[in-house]
């Protein structure tokens, strides 16, 4: 009895072990547009900026699928050197092979 006990619990405890992975979940194809998106976005925001170097992205969010909209908010000095927090609001386009068309980014950004 003893013995199968034993292995009762041996069995369990390889079977624990085996069950866990170490790979990392699969971004999905929708979540990788998003990410790519709101990068895009955030690149195009910082062209715009008097002081790109001082930006902090504080928030982002995106939705959509051809067409994704990226929503955000971004601290960054102004000409005056105060840190400003401004809104953007950026509308990515992405070609038939889902990359950003960068010449179809359109950017609003506006400060509080």
């Amino acid at each position: 009895m003893r013995t199968s006990v034993a292995a009762v619990i041996a069995l369990l405890a390889l079977s624990a072990c085996g069950s866990e992975s170490d790979e990392e979940p699969q971004e999905s194809a929708s979540d990788r547009k998003k990410t790519d998106a709101i990068a895009a976005c955030q690149n195009a925001v910082l062209d715009r900026l008097k002081a790109p170097s001082t930006a902090d992205f504080v928030s982002s969010s995106a939705v959509g699928a051809f067409v994704v909209k990226v929503k955000g908010e971004v601290d960054a000095q102004n000409p005056m050197g105060a840190m400003v927090r401004s809104s953007y609001e950026c509308d990515v386009l992405f070609d038939s092979e889902n990359n950003v068309r960068p010449d179809d980014i359109t950017v609003n950004v506006v400060q509080r």
